[in-house]
């Protein structure tokens, strides 16, 4: 996973005042899980995200574990380049695509063959759709 950083630059005019203020929103997105079961969540979930958005999650569980789970809500919008969900069966996106999931098409219960599954979501601005919601939970028969 790469870290992101922003950088301010504050340009002032001749005046001398000191002081200034300056504030900024994060929204959590992407990261690593290795609890038993959890919930993944698009950043401002069930409110669309106010900027492009790109995340990744890893889930993984204890070996000898497979992953079940399942998209509780999705509503991705029209575009399925511009605004998807992927899941991949394995600890990174060069692992099988498990499926690419958009507009708000809800697929059956997704099981993994692995005790990973990596979870890619892209919002790009000024699409439709809220975004989307799932659970994950470990379960016996993983390799």
């Amino acid at each position: 996973m790469s870290v992101k950083s922003q950088f301010v630059l504050v340009k002032t005019d001749a005046r001398s005042q000191m002081n200034f203020t300056i504030s900024y929103n994060t929204h959590q997105c992407g990261g690593i899980s290795k609890r038993q079961q959890g919930y993944i969540s698009s950043p401002n979930f069930p409110n669309k995200p106010s900027k492009t958005v790109e995340c990744a999650w890893l889930v993984k569980v204890d070996n000898e574990q497979a992953i079940n789970l399942t998209i509780i809500d999705i509503n991705l919008g029209s575009d399925c380049e511009k605004s998807f969900l992927s899941v991949y069966n394995g600890a990174l996106p060069t692992h099988p695509r498990i499926g690419k999931y958009c507009h708000d098409t809800k697929p059956e219960t997704i099981i993994s063959q692995s005790n990973s599954l990596w979870v890619e979501y892209k919002w790009e601005a000024g699409s439709t759709g809220t975004g989307f919601k799932l659970k994950y939970e470990a379960m016996a028969g993983g390799e």
